[in-house]
């Protein structure tokens, strides 16, 4: 059943992004089957993210005491907001849906990880829960830089077409350079984010 899901969203990866390969097809080169299903695990990783991120900075706006842990939950609500705004206009563009990031393994697991983290810190008051929070940012920033980075090599791979022949696919809404770019400003977005949450961090005399 595993192997049967895993293969169910690789082919979803590939169709969402047939498109946008084609988009490079008259310019003599063509993305190949492991960019286009990286692309896609890039793009329901950054959506899991940003859903994450909006709920527990709103948790934090709630039960944080330390105002430069209330600040950091506020910039965390208004820039992935902001980001996932942007992400959700080019998935309309591209003809890529909800419910095909949602048969992702990556959404499935970033969204488990979410919600044990909600209940986690849901009860936790004060000093307490600036601490958990903080904890929990540092972490969660840097395990999304990993998986950005790993993947984003895997999305630059490209396959050259003899003389730019088209793909015989329908016509694409959209090239891959704005999703690259989305995935650029995302990653600096999170990186930004990470070293904010460290000092945050260390204010609160977290352990480094």
């Amino acid at each position: 059943m595993k192997k049967s899901g895993t293969r169910m969203a690789k082919s979803l990866c590939v169709l969402a992004f047939a498109a946008m390969a084609g988009g490079c097809a008259g310019m003599g080169a063509r993305l190949s089957p492991e960019a286009m299903g990286a692309h896609m695990t890039i793009l329901a990783l950054n959506m899991a993210n940003n859903r994450a991120e909006i709920a527990e900075g709103q948790l934090a706006l709630t039960n944080a005491a330390a105002p430069a842990v209330r600040e950091f939950a506020q910039e965390m609500v208004t820039e992935h907001t902001a980001n996932m705004q942007q992400q959700q206009a080019l998935m309309d563009q591209m003809g890529i849906t909800a419910d095909m990031l949602a048969a992702l393994p990556v959404t499935r697991q970033m969204e488990a990880n979410h919600q044990a983290a909600m209940q986690a810190l849901g009860p936790v008051r004060g000093a307490a829960f600036d601490r958990a929070y903080m904890e929990r940012q540092a972490a969660m920033h840097r395990y999304a830089l990993e998986q950005l980075d790993a993947l984003m090599r895997n999305a630059s791979g490209e396959v050259e077409v003899t003389g730019g022949t088209p793909v015989a696919m329908e016509p694409p809404r959209l090239n891959p350079g704005p999703a690259m770019a989305l995935e650029q400003q995302s990653r600096a977005m999170i990186a930004e984010h990470e070293q904010h949450a460290q000092q945050v961090r260390t204010t609160l005399g977290g352990a480094m």
